[in-house]
Formats: C-alpha cells, structure tokens, sequence
C-alpha cells in the first residue's frame, strides 16, 4: 500500500469514527443545526492538528511528484523519499515527548520504520498523536484562570473529553450560546460574541473562548483571583475529583501510578506548581495539564496552558528554549508542552488533581 493509499484509508477510519463517537452520545441529543462543533471540528482545532494537516498533505504531494518525475532514477526517488521520511522525524521529534530518550520504546518504533521505509506506520503514529490537537486549541490569557483552562485541555485529550465538550454548547438563533456544564446542568450560561470580545481571550479554538466566557460569567472573583482545579474538573464533568499532594520525599513509584492510572483511564489530569521554586522554566503557582508519562523513560509531559513556555507568565527570558537543551531539567518541546523526570517534578510541584 503506498502512501496516498494509506491516507485515504486513515481518513476512512476517522469517519467510521466519528461514527462511532455520535453513538456513544451525540446521536440522540447532538443536532448541527443548535450544536456549532462536531467532534472532527473540535479534534482539528488546535494548531498542532492543523500542522499536521498541512504535513499530511505536502508529503502526498512530494510523493506524487517523486514518484511521476520521470527524470528521477529509483536511486534518486528512494534518496527523496528517505529525506522526506527525516523530515517526518524531526517533526515527530518536536512535538512527541518520547523524542528525549533515543532508545526509548515509541521512538525506537518509529526510528526502525523510518530505516525500513515503512511510511504506513509513520502516518498512523501521526494519526495517533493528532490528539495534541485539540488539546492546543486552550489558550490561557491575562485571567487567573489557569486552574479552569488545564482541565479543559485535559478534558479536549479524548474523545469522549471532545464528545462532552460539543455537547456543552448549543447554538441560538440569535447568535448567542447557550452553555450547559455537567456539573451544573441547572445552571444555563449565555455568551454573547461581544462578551466573548470583551474578554480578550487567546484560545486557538473557538469552543475553548466560549466554555471560558461563561466560566468567567459564572466564576467572576476565581478567574481573577485563582481557584482549584478539581472546581473545574467537577464543573466540566459532573464528576467528583481529588487532590494529591506531592513533595521532594515522595517515592518515584506513587507518583507514577497515580499518573499512569489516571491516563489510563481517561480522568482529568493536572499538576500544580509551587508556590516558590527556583527554575527557570516552570511558573509558580500555575496548574499545568498532565499530558503523558511514559514508564520507560520515567519522564512527565506538561503542558501550560498559557500555550507557551518561553517568556510567558513570570518566567524569565533564560528558560528552556524550543528543541534546545534542558534548563533546570525542563525540556521545551514547543506549544506550551513541557517534559521532565519525576525527579523534577517532584522538586516542583506539590498537588496532582484528578477526577474520580
């Protein structure tokens, strides 16, 4: 199968899907026409998805134009396409967290395939990780709301994250939303456009500056003030949530099975710094999205919610830069994602909240 095939075939499967997604819960009370986002929109919205996109389609169009270039010898075109497939790899590298450890499971994976010249199995690993997408598509402005936009972001990491999310918001016919969280399903929040604007927000995505309008309609005094995110997490699921509290002494292992249980499951992650740390690249006093931990490396990927890491916050103009080398044991992997050991995380952050 070549690649064109391959994606043809991918983008089949993201519609059976998407078909599945609307049985599981928008089939019976979505309706397009009073519910602005699908479950493809709100997965596409975030800049990573889009950069995937615009990936996915040059290397079909560098493949075309290889393959019927009749002047190339097949020397020529597979020296082509194994330039392209680094290309692939270095963008992989940039955005996927297991990039930090060469020998890692994941990237071993794909560093084999890319020496096998197994294109099929780099477009699924792309595929598999257009996840980031929607979690990108949070954008925390000047509010304090960080608490709120985290657990938003987690809640955008899954499908049914996404499928709850599109079910939030309905559309009226006067061009206003009407917003309906879990936890508080008596409670209609309306937004209005102009309200939106006036917020100022930053969210890449639409359904993101909506949900945080009306949390800062509902939540005036904690969106400038702060609050917890298990407030959030409850609000936006309808489901109770904890607070685990972590320090220097804590073992490896316990933080590792609570993050590695709450992934597997699907629950809402987040992870709060301290309030006073001596590192150049993580805010104090700033909740984070809990995006991945990966057991062989031992290493946590974050996310700060402000959607990047360089400057942003309080953080000075020496913290870790983009694909460049670790500072105070932070890597900037781009958009906000951060990675570390447990070693440092644990040195700088002091609760883990989750949803039950």
């Amino acid at each position: 199968m070549d690649r064109l095939d391959f994606n043809v075939k991918i983008n089949k499967q993201d519609s059976t899907r998407l078909c599945l997604g609307k049985s599981a819960g928008l089939s019976s009370s979505f309706d397009k026409d009073k519910h602005p986002f699908t479950l493809s929109e709100i997965n596409n919205s975030g800049q990573v998805a889009n950069d995937f996109i615009k990936l996915d389609g040059s290397l079909i169009s560098a493949d075309i134009e290889i393959m019927a270039n009749p002047k190339l010898s097949k020397t020529d075109k597979i020296a082509y396409m194994q330039s392209e497939l680094s290309i692939v790899q270095e963008y992989y590298r940039a955005i996927n967290p297991l990039r930090i450890i060469e020998d890692s499971g994941n990237f071993q994976f794909l560093y084999t395939n890319v020496l096998d010249e197994s294109p099929s199995e780099i477009k699924q690993t792309l595929i598999v990780n257009k996840e980031l997408g929607s979690v990108s598509g949070v954008d925390q402005s000047g509010w304090g709301d960080c608490w709120f936009e985290s657990s938003l972001a987690s809640l955008a990491r899954t499908t049914q994250g996404q499928l709850t999310i599109a079910k939030m918001i309905k559309q009226n016919k006067d061009g206003t939303y009407t917003v309906t969280f879990p936890g508080l399903k008596k409670h209609k929040v309306i937004v209005s456009e102009a309200e939106i604007k006036k917020d100022q927000l930053s969210n890449n995505a639409k359904w993101a500056d909506i949900l945080e309008s009306a949390v800062i309609k509902l939540y005036p005094k904690q969106v400038k003030d702060g609050a917890s995110a298990t407030r959030a997490m409850r609000l936006l699921t309808g489901k109770r949530a904890e607070t685990r509290y972590v320090d220097a002494n804590s073992k490896d292992s316990y933080i590792a099975k609570i993050l590695e249980k709450a992934l597997e499951r699907n629950e809402l992650l987040t992870a709060g710094s301290k309030d006073t740390l001596h590192n150049n690249s993580i805010v104090n006093d700033h909740d984070y999205t809990v995006i991945a931990y990966d057991p062989t490396t031992q290493y946590i990927t974050l996310r700060n919610p402000f959607g990047d890491n360089a400057n942003s916050g309080d953080l000075p103009k020496d913290t870790a830069e983009v694909g460049g080398p670790p500072v105070d044991g932070v890597l900037n992997l781009g958009d906000g994602l951060i990675a570390m050991s447990i070693d440092t995380f644990k040195r700088n952050y002091d609760i883990i909240q989750h949803t039950l």
